[in-house]
């Protein structure tokens, strides 16, 4: 082991290891320090637990609705006079005090957290809790969607996938009749030599107001990393979430639609004529997709509504998948879309409620955990208590949309690759660069102002000059959980000063990775 590493791997390196950035022997260094160090693999835990809360946030891309607070003076007025009634030997400073404390109770909505939880307990109740049958499964993996049913029987493997999924789930010993159960889950993290285990408990008081997370990290199997999200009031497994390193990732949800068995398509009719078929559709071209990419950005879906893409078997249309899109946004998005032959819309369930008029329903739960002293430097800094759950609102905002922005980036860059952007038609280029420059031009608007935000924290004008070549998804990533795990987290006081002084680094970084995937893809 080198000699860096002969006491703790420092949080960079761990962060890095994290998303994947570490290669070669230094990965290898990290890999067998955390195997002996059971501190540094409890941050690493930790640091996991943090990605896996948000990861659901990634996905669906935050709403970019502003925020916009009720009127605060009432309360304040109410809680000032009865402050003067009972408690008239105070000085004003202490009335102050307490006003202020009784309103951020109002604003600030505290996470509930049962210390009791662990993965070994969750797991047991939801093994012996009774649960309806599901009927079907949806698994996304290599870039694709399959409904297949949720329990397999062992003549009906062929009904589960192309078979890679499969293997790999063989492989780890994980069992893929079953794999969205919590008895599945059990029996293979039985197995495991060596594991590290996280519990995210969020939600309200009430068990059946709350969602467990629970999370297995391991060196010691092809499955590096798994996790499942119960429902509370039944600990029911709803998603799950299977990381096998560098062959992909694997994600499973229950769903209500009907099962899509891979390439089972009813025969043509002896009747028709062989040359019909030189009239089907070829295989969707990099244009088909910049169309669709297209229609979903007018319809103001590419970065807020929770789609996944995909093409279907024979890989000649484009399928879009929603498992919570309101009315209005379908109406949107199928009037976008209508009179584009090569894209199919496909809504698992609609959401009943209405998009917020404003941002006031947007609430941030953040955790009680936070050491006092961070959260005095916090308030000291930042203006206050008020001003600091004011800045957490919009400081996190500000970073999804900057997360939100980068994922839109990286499926542009899919679907349009530049091996294919050469061979496009001029307006189809036009399109092509007009799309990332509105998602470039909204990134260094998110990264200006996350650092306006935060410019009493880190200090203000942030010079690039790292010549490092950086990712921007990554970059995006890190500063998302930095944020995220500084206002919204639990975490020890060494933990807090570390997250702030990375603050200014994860800022430059994403300002780096803009120009730099910027300027690559002109």
């Amino acid at each position: 082991m080198s000699s860096w590493m002969t006491v703790h791997v420092d949080e960079d390196q761990l962060l890095e290891f994290l998303d994947g950035e570490l290669a070669g022997q230094e990965a290898r260094s990290v890999q067998a320090h955390l195997r002996e160090c059971t501190a540094c693999g409890q941050r690493l835990v930790a640091l996991r637990a943090a990605s896996v809360a948000f990861e659901e946030y990634e996905q669906r891309a935050v709403r970019r609705t502003a925020v916009a607070w009720p009127s605060l003076t009432p309360r304040l007025d109410a809680v000032d006079q009865e402050a003067r009634k009972r408690f008239r030997w105070q000085s004003a400073a202490g009335v102050l005090a307490l006003a202020a404390s009784v309103v951020v109770g109002v604003i600030v909505f505290r996470q509930a957290v049962a210390p009791e939880t662990t993965v070994e307990a969750v797991l047991a109740r939801a093994v012996r809790s009774p649960q309806a049958v599901r009927r079907n499964v949806r698994v996304s993996a290599f870039g694709g969607t399959l409904i297949r049913p949720a329990v397999l029987s062992d003549a009906g493997g062929a009904e589960g996938d192309d078979g890679r999924v499969r293997t790999m789930f063989a492989s780890a010993r994980y069992d893929w009749n079953e794999p969205l159960s919590a008895k599945a889950y059990l029996s293979w993290r039985g197995q495991l030599a060596r594991r590290h285990d996280a519990v995210l408990v969020r939600g309200g008081p009430e068990a059946q107001d709350r969602t467990y997370i629970v999370r297995t990290d391991t060196d010691a199997s092809p499955l590096k990393a798994a996790s499942l999200t119960l429902r509370g009031r039944d600990l029911r497994p709803v998603e799950g979430s299977f990381e096998f390193g560098n062959l992909g990732q694997v994600q499973i949800s229950e769903t209500t639609e009907p099962a899509i068995p891979p390439l089972r398509q009813a025969a043509a009719p002896q009747a028709v004529a062989r040359p019909v078929q030189t009239e089907e559709p070829q295989e969707l071209r990099p244009e088909d997709a910049l169309h669709v990419l297209a229609a979903l950005n007018r319809a103001g879906a590419d970065i807020g509504e929770p789609l996944e893409l995909g093409k279907d078997a024979p890989g000649r249309k484009l399928i879009i998948s929603s498992s919570g899109l309101s009315e209005s946004a379908q109406r949107r998005l199928e009037s976008e879309l209508a009179g584009l032959p090569k894209v199919e819309l496909r809504i698992q369930g609609q959401s009943s409620a209405q998009a917020p008029a404003s941002g006031s329903e947007l609430s941030t739960q953040v955790s009680d955990q936070r050491p006092r002293p961070i959260v005095a430097l916090l308030e000291e800094r930042l203006g206050g208590p008020l001003r600091l759950q004011t800045v957490t609102e919009e400081v996190l905002e500000a970073s999804g949309e900057s997360l939100a922005r980068a994922h839109a980036l990286e499926v542009l860059a899919q679907w349009v690759p530049a091996s294919a952007e050469a061979s496009l038609a001029e307006p189809d280029r036009r399109l092509v660069r007009a799309l990332r420059e509105q998602h470039y031009s909204a990134l260094r608007k998110s990264a200006d102002r996350i650092e306006a935000l935060l410019g009493p924290l880190i200090g203000e004008g942030i010079e690039l000059r790292d010549a490092r070549q950086i990712r921007l998804m990554a970059a995006t990533r890190r500063l998302n959980r930095n944020l995220s795990l500084l206002f919204t987290g639990s975490y020890s006081q060494g933990e807090g000063e570390r997250a702030i002084r990375a603050l200014r680094p994860d800022l430059q970084d994403l300002r780096r990775a803009i120009e730099l995937d910027a300027h690559a893809r002109r």
